[in-house]
């Protein structure tokens, strides 16, 4: 997976959101207020394709939780993402 490059990361007033680039900056709805966590994430997709194993292990190794909630958290994060079209296969 990774992240399309009609989106980047961008901070305003000290929050972090995803936005869409070109055409795609007239549907705000793309517009994505990112947490830590989602923030993490989309910088390691951005950085490299990676699998969901190797982003729940980032997850494991940053955040204390079990590996049952960070998988069902992170399914969530991906169904979403692939649902407005920030992650490409």
């Amino acid at each position: 997976m990774k992240i399309s490059k009609d989106f980047s990361i961008c901070v305003v007033a000290g929050r972090t959101f995803l936005a869409p680039l070109g055409s795609q900056t007239i549907d705000m709805k793309k517009m994505i207020d990112l947490n830590g966590s989602a923030r993490m994430l989309v910088e390691a997709l951005q950085e490299n394709d990676c699998t969901k194993e190797e982003l729940l292990e980032k997850i494991l190794s940053r955040y204390e939780i079990d590996e049952a909630t960070a998988s069902a958290d992170l399914d969530e994060f991906i169904r979403k993402a692939k649902q407005i079209g920030i992650i490409e296969e």
